[in-house]
């Protein structure tokens, strides 16, 4: 799967059915498990961390807003805290809001290069694509 291009639902469930021996598990996702990282990141404060001289980043998995780094191997590591304190936690853990319901619509740039790269699409793909330009 790492050298397939996927265009299209379609595309993406003939890539499925060419999977080799191992199993693939596929979880079909509801509206209410899409979240809106954007807005998030938003309230983080990431501006403390010089990433340009970074030489270890270290953040754990039972406290993701709170980030360790060094900028040189044999020097002090130093903890930050990326929440704004503005930010509410709820239960110890960061609301995150809903995405939007409206998908957003693509930009006329977008479109334009989409169309172009329709001649080299498989037809199911291609036609799927066709559709979706056809309800906008």
């Amino acid at each position: 799967m790492k050298i397939t291009e996927v265009y299209s639902p379609l595309s993406y469930v003939r890539v499925l059915k060419s999977v080799g021996k191992q199993p693939m598990f596929v979880i079909q996702m509801r509206q209410n498990m899409f979240f809106n990282y954007q807005v998030m990141s938003k309230s983080l404060k990431c501006e403390c961390i010089p990433f340009t001289k970074l030489k270890s980043l270290k953040i754990a998995s039972d406290n993701a807003l709170q980030c360790f780094f060094k900028t040189s191997f044999p020097g002090i590591e130093t903890t930050v805290d990326l929440l704004c304190r503005s930010r509410s936690l709820s239960h110890g853990h960061l609301l995150l809001p809903q995405v939007q319901k409206e998908a957003t619509p693509l930009s006329k740039e977008k479109q334009k290069v989409i169309k172009s790269i329709l001649k080299f699409m498989p037809l199911d793909d291609k036609a799927y694509m066709e559709t979706l330009f056809a309800r906008r």
